[in-house]
């Protein structure tokens, strides 16, 4: 059976709709300021040689949630870091799949 989140079913809608979401609530304080560090991020990304399927892994994830701090507040999306371990492997799809769609394959 297909993954479907917030009505999207498919890796393209699912990271789509999770973009959109991104942007919605991610708003920059300075337009100067987000101008300048968009020019710096995309200045360093283009010195990577090839982008594959496979950026983010599982591992890297679980890594990164090691280090987070346990039994906080829920966010917008309503999840603590104690619902990662179920939605791991869907969180790397979905990096992967929002990271293919901005800047290609």
């Amino acid at each position: 059976m297909a993954t479907v989140i917030d009505g999207c079913g498919g890796d393209k809608a699912t990271a789509d709709r999770f973009a959109s979401v991104f942007q919605s609530v991610c708003i920059p304080n300075s337009d100067v300021r987000h101008r300048k560090l968009c020019d710096e991020f995309f200045r360093r990304f283009r010195v990577y040689d090839e982008i594959c399927s496979e950026i983010i892994t599982v591992e890297q994830i679980e890594v990164a949630c090691k280090s987070l701090k346990r039994d906080k507040a829920a966010g917008l999306d309503g999840l603590t870091l104690e619902h990662v371990p179920v939605v791991l492997v869907h969180v790397k799809l979905l990096f992967n799949n929002v990271v293919v769609t901005w800047f290609g394959s």
